[in-house]
């Protein structure tokens, strides 16, 4: 499905005040295609009495119609319902029609009818589980005033506006500049032609469309256009995504319609990484030597140094399987008294070190190789010699700490720490790679949320895809030329048409004297 939506329409023949004949409906039909115009839902005006007779049919052979003209054109079925305390009953048995068989109702009111009778009526078709489609919004008094349109499309409900309401003087007429308004503040949640017959509000948007591709970009152009009526078309169920974000946001939250889900153009994404290729590598290569030299010259190196000790269960030989297990237990237990408190304290004041008991903590690793019981005691520091008289100390200390409380032979010293000579960290190469990493995906990241998040429709290409319309003409450029020369010409050509016509003008007067 492409092109523009109509949800309004009064094309099916002698039913209401709309088409007069089939012929009469072709050509209107033939008039909205060419404007871009790709599905028509017809909407006749509801009557109390019940469904017209034929419309099934009538709506069936409009369809085969719309289908002779071009086989992507497409059309559907709903009603204009204009609201009375029945309404909801009768949609209920069928007597009215909701839009393409849908929740939502397109509805209409008496023009001066008051706010306070809008709202209630409104709130009658959401509790009856109803989405209201305010039809032609911009001809009701009441909702002029103050705040009125802001809190009724905050009710649940949606507003539909006529093209031709966008359609005037800007500057002058007041009714378009406040229709205008609507719309780029998003409050309208889709057009229609709410056309009626050929010699009487015909299909007529062009005007209106060159002003919304002006003025909105193109997310909400689309929207506006297209995505919010294929909601309905597609009979989705309704989700209140307002609803729970206005209880996320706080109350005061206006509803707006630009819900559409954002596709992404994984063969536009991958186009432009290429195209930017040198930008992302120059980016990664800046953030790996930023990361790389932070490394290197600001953070403190640090050097590791460890002492090895032995767990004993007895001072002879183990013999016994059972001596085996409670070596390994004592391991574990081991692990744990070594950064206890009591000894690194210890080591602190004996050693004299300027470090609380969780600095030193932090400077401690204690590994036990899997399957063995030996202990080894790491110790990090800025300094070498430093690292090895504590990893030293700390292993004498622990196994004279653990002989004393356990009263069982302590831990025998197998290896003293040796000064280090390469430090530990931090990894130049290491942190240059993760900075060359963040990079990558800063760079990338913020390139796909540039692709997703423009709008510009800047070839036909982009017309056809994002809008689903055809391009009828484009204006070419030369080769060389920049936007702001044929800015410019455009100026020239402009004024030199109107000094030539004053001219004209100058000289027919002069004849006519």
């Amino acid at each position: 499905m492409t092109g523009i939506i109509d949800m309004h329409a009064h094309i099916l023949p002698g039913i209401d005040d709309g088409s007069r004949d089939w012929d009469e409906s072709r050509r209107m039909l033939e008039e909205s295609y060419r404007q871009g115009i790709r599905y028509i839902v017809a909407t006749p005006h509801y009557s109390r009495s019940g469904l017209p007779s034929g419309i099934y049919e009538l709506a069936e052979r409009l369809k085969e119609e719309a289908h002779n003209i071009a086989p992507d054109f497409m059309t559907g079925l709903g009603q204009e319902t204009y609201y009375h305390e029945g309404l909801v009953d009768h949609l209920r048995e069928g007597k009215a029609l909701t839009l393409e068989g849908s929740q939502y109702v397109l509805v209409e009111f008496d023009p001066q009818v008051s706010y306070e009778k809008m709202y209630q009526a409104i709130r009658k078709l959401t509790m009856a589980r109803y989405i209201p489609v305010i039809a032609h919004v911009e001809r009701y008094t009441c909702l002029r005033q103050g705040t009125n349109l802001s809190e009724i499309a905050r009710c649940d409900c949606r507003l539909q506006m006529n093209y031709s309401s966008l359609s005037g003087n800007h500057l002058w007429d007041k009714e378009t500049r406040w229709c205008r308004k609507q719309v780029t503040e998003g409050r309208i949640f889709c057009l229609g032609t709410d056309m009626h017959r050929m010699d009487y509000r015909k299909p007529d948007i062009e005007e209106s469309f060159c002003w919304l591709v002006k003025h909105l970009d193109g997310r909400r152009l689309h929207s506006l256009l297209r995505g919010n009526a294929k909601k309905i078309i597609q009979k989705r169920k309704y989700r209140n995504e307002i609803q729970l974000k206005n209880r996320r946001t706080g109350r005061g939250m206006e509803k707006t319609y630009d819900d559409n889900e954002i596709e992404i153009d994984l063969l536009e994404l991958l186009g432009e990484f290429r195209r930017r290729i040198w930008m992302i590598l120059g980016i990664i290569i800046l953030f790996g030597g930023v990361a790389g030299a932070f490394s290197a010259f600001v953070l403190t190196p640090q050097y590791k140094s460890t002492a090895m000790v032995y767990i004993l269960s007895k001072e002879t030989t183990l013999t016994s399987l059972a001596d085996l297990q409670i070596g390994s237990q004592l391991t574990k237990d081991y692990k744990i008294i070594v950064t206890s408190r009591r000894v690194l304290n210890q080591v602190i004041e004996e050693m004299e070190l300027d470090l609380t008991y969780k600095d030193l903590v932090e400077k401690v690793t204690i590994d036990n190789p899997q399957d063995t019981r030996i202990l080894s005691i790491s110790v990090e520091d800025p300094d070498p010699a430093m690292a090895k008289l504590i990893a030293d100390k700390i292993a004498t200390t622990s196994s004279d700490y653990i002989g004393d409380i356990m009263e069982m032979v302590p831990p025998k010293l197998i290896e003293e720490g040796e000064i280090p000579i390469l430090r530990s960290s931090p990894s130049n190469v290491k942190n240059a790679l993760i900075g060359s990493l963040l990079g990558a995906v800063l760079v990338c990241g913020a390139i796909t949320v540039n692709v997703v998040m423009n709008d510009t429709i800047r070839t036909e290409e982009d017309v056809a895809k994002y809008l689903g319309l055809s391009v009828l003409a484009s204006v070419p450029e030369r080769e060389g030329e920049k936007p702001e020369d044929k800015e410019a010409m455009i100026s020239s050509k402009s004024r030199n048409k109107t000094a030539a016509g004053k001219s004209r003008k100058k000289k027919r007067g002069g004849q006519a004297s």
